[in-house]
């Protein structure tokens, strides 16, 4: 075999210029042929290459104990691809290196060729990539996210160990069906879920749907969902993916919190920033005479007020609403004479999303606070006032 490779001119000025570091090494070790991009990579000139051993350019130690073994496999007849870090002039470079058996006439292995890509940048991307995905997957564990994906190929669902875990099964008992996982869901939430599962496939997708499913000891546990599509470059769906959420603590909490309120015996409601109720008790539906709630939802708070209290009362409702609580009384539109309150809640962001209301009835404690006062100053028999309040209004 020469020591040049016999290409035409243009073949000779692609391969030379391919950003790749190529080579022709024979069986004997040796370098037949290094592209440009090869010989600048190390400093040298092409020239000084040919007819010398890779040991000698490389060096003994990374020649024997890595890279002999695999031009042996090569020159065995077997492709070999492998990456490898390398310490060049210009710094370390990490490469992928593919060998390829080389025949002469007779198909008779006397060679190889080398192509080795710099990978240093990819590496370093898939670094970054690992990096966000472990932290993706340690936020996933940490808020304890079940994760689903649905294949559409095999039409398999698979699930995370956390999503196992929500549903009270382990990995041997679920066999990935669709209908399995549907026998799980609560009868009554089935229709339901039917129905959004089919518009995860849709380019909206859901969100924020609530559900619940019943796990083999029977415990119900209450999830929150959303899900997508997931498309090919082309547009074709591939699979569907999604998370599911359990929430039940915050339904068991919601639960206990709905207890104490509608137990209570004053009027506890919210008033959203529009000013109108968005939940009462079971006591204020008393004291406003109805039996449904639904009867006052969306009804502004200021007409349950007396006109002559409104204008007041809507004062402290929007200083409430910019973060100051209040505590007040008032008449309201039926003529009873309240307490009541308003205290800010306050979203994740800090600002005041909705009002928390007390309202009290102390009619009877007025009528009782002001008896005494009043026959003070008022005849017993005729109820008209006295001549001592005469005179005091006279000198008044």
């Amino acid at each position: 075999m020469s020591k040049s490779t016999d290409f035409s001119q243009i073949e000779r000025e692609i391969v030379s210029r391919n950003p790749a570091l190529l080579s022709v090494v024979d069986s004997n070790y040796t370098y037949v042929y290094v592209n440009e991009t090869y010989a600048e990579t190390w400093n040298r000139p092409a020239e000084d290459f040919i007819g010398q051993k890779v040991a000698a350019i490389l060096g003994e130690d990374l020649f024997k104990e890595q890279l002999k073994p695999k031009v042996d496999r090569c020159l065995a007849g077997e492709i070999v691809t492998y990456e490898i870090p390398l310490e060049t002039p210009a710094g370390r470079i990490i490469y992928q290196a593919t060998y390829n058996p080389m025949r002469d006439e007779d198909g008779n292995i006397n060679g190889i060729y080398v192509n080795a890509r710099n990978i240093s940048d990819l590496k370093r991307v898939e670094q970054r990539l690992q990096r966000a995905l472990h932290e993706l997957n340690l936020a996933i564990d940490t808020a304890q996210l079940g994760l689903w994906r649905y294949d559409l190929a095999s039409e398999k669902l698979h699930w995370n160990e956390e999503l196992f875990k929500i549903h009270g099964l382990s990995a041997e008992e679920f066999d990935g069906e669709v209908e399995t996982w549907k026998a799980r869901l609560h009868p009554d939430d089935r229709a339901f879920v039917d129905e959004k599962f089919e518009e995860v496939a849709t380019p909206e997708g859901v969100s924020g749907i609530e559900f619940r499913i019943i796990r083999p000891s029977g415990e119900i546990r209450y999830l929150q969902a959303s899900g997508r599509a997931i498309y090919d470059d082309k547009g074709n769906m591939q699979e569907l993916i999604g998370i599911n959420y359990d929430v039940t603590p915050y339904y068991e909490s919601e639960h206990k919190y709905r207890t104490l309120v509608e137990s209570a015996p004053i009027c506890i409601h919210q008033i959203n920033r529009q000013g109108e109720f968005i939940s009462v008790n079971r006591a204020g539906l008393e004291m406003m005479g109805l039996t449904a709630e639904k009867a006052i939802l969306g009804t502004p708070y200021l007409e349950a007020v007396s006109s002559d209290d409104r204008g007041r009362i809507e004062r402290l409702m929007q200083a409430a609403l910019e973060g100051v609580p209040s505590e007040f009384e008032f008449r309201g539109s039926n003529g009873i004479e309240f307490s009541g309150s308003f205290v800010p809640i306050r979203g994740a962001a800090g600002d005041v999303e909705r009002l928390l209301g007390l309202t009290q009835d102390v009619t009877e404690r007025n009528r009782a606070q002001r008896e005494p006062q009043f026959r003070a100053s008022h005849d017993n028999l005729t109820g008209l006032i006295n001549r001592d309040e005469f005179e005091q209004r006279l000198e008044d």
